[in-house]
């Protein structure tokens, strides 16, 4: 992983992005799978018309703060944009469009698939309800591993954006170059 980590550029992060959504479209495969095949297993629901119906309850607000926390991207928003081949405003409005729109998909489709495999026993955490009380299947086993695969290809994601900020903290300590640019701008008005 730290061969990703202290890459320069966030396009050299490319293979892990084919891992990453790679082991996402095999967790969403393998689980349709095991929902069309043994889906009355784990589902104890005799009326599917229950998941349907909303109640405001402070679960639902819970599950909408966790759904709006699925969609911050802020901070690699910047250099991905950054280190676009063409840096438009209009190929950063795609690329944000495109990455809602992946987001909103993975996740409704997620949400689908669990609460029609496991109806009223699922659990808050997925991977609870996919251990299905210890009982470990082929399903089970590569979706965890599609998921271990998801987690390890993300963090890269995370720590550019932590890694840029640390190295910007040490250009200033050490050279004052944001403080001497802050303070070129501010003579000039």
């Amino acid at each position: 992983m730290a061969v990703f980590i202290f890459k320069k550029e966030i396009h050299e992060l490319k293979i892990a992005t084919f891992f990453l959504f790679g082991s996402i479209l095999l967790f969403m495969i393998v689980f349709m799978i095991e929902l069309v095949v043994n889906a009355g297993e784990y589902n104890p629901d005799d009326d599917l018309s229950v998941y349907w119906k909303i109640s405001l309850n402070r679960k639902l607000f819970a599950a909408l703060s966790v759904f709006i926390t699925a969609f911050q991207f802020q901070s690699t928003l910047i250099p991905t944009v950054n280190s676009m081949k063409i840096r438009t405003t209009e190929n950063g409005i795609k690329a944000v469009s495109l990455a809602l729109a992946m987001v909103f998909a993975i996740y409704t489709i997620l949400a689908i698939l669990a609460i029609y495999m496991y109806g009223t026993n699922l659990e808050a955490d997925l991977m609870k309800s996919l251990s299905n009380g210890g009982k470990y299947n082929w399903a089970s086993i590569t979706i965890s591993v599609a998921f271990f695969i998801v987690l390890i290809c993300h963090i890269p994601f995370v720590f550019f954006a932590a890694k840029e900020s640390f190295l910007t903290i040490i250009d200033e300590l050490d050279r004052r170059a944001i403080s001497n640019i802050l303070n070129d701008l501010i003579r000039r008005v």
